[in-house]
């Protein structure tokens, strides 16, 4: 008897604590972001959109930073997939693609600095796109390109 009580009253405490008050905390949901080493430009959790520009000044990193493109969608963790970044020009052209292979534990994709500012489309007040592929092997339900941001040179 008094085990079984025991068991109602966790049952129970669980089921009134399994709600909450929505605090439009994007944690444990798809996400993603556009970082240059651990600043982040834009990001879902600061409350940015797919799409939005953020003001890139090349003066406050080095040349040996990296920017990473990444998103995070829950439950695709632990699959086999190729990340591909993707850089833009405001015609819409390729000016650099970058291709990671086989991550498991999150779909990022990475330029170097040095790499990134030596394109030839990069000028003070141009803007670029930033792109993600995420193409997963083995399963077509996740194959797609999303723009994640925009990038205006300072």
């Amino acid at each position: 008897m008094k085990t079984k009580l025991i068991l109602i009253l966790t049952g129970l405490a669980i089921f009134l604590c399994s709600w909450k008050a929505d605090t439009h905390s994007d944690l444990n949901v798809n996400s993603w972001n556009i970082s240059v080493g651990n600043k982040e430009l834009l990001a879902s959790w600061e409350r940015n959109k797919m799409g939005d520009t953020a003001v890139f000044d090349q003066t406050k990193y080095l040349l040996t930073d990296t920017l990473f493109a990444e998103r995070y969608l829950c439950g695709q963790l632990g699959k086999p997939a190729v990340t591909t970044l993707t850089i833009k020009n405001q015609k819409n052209e390729i000016i650099k693609e970058v291709v990671n292979s086989n991550y498991k534990w999150g779909f990022n994709a990475y330029i170097k600095l040095s790499d990134f500012v030596a394109l030839n489309d990069f000028k003070s007040g141009e803007v670029i796109g930033i792109f993600l592929t995420i193409d997963m092997k083995n399963d077509d339900r996740l194959d797609e390109t999303v723009l994640l941001g925009r990038l205006k040179i300072k």
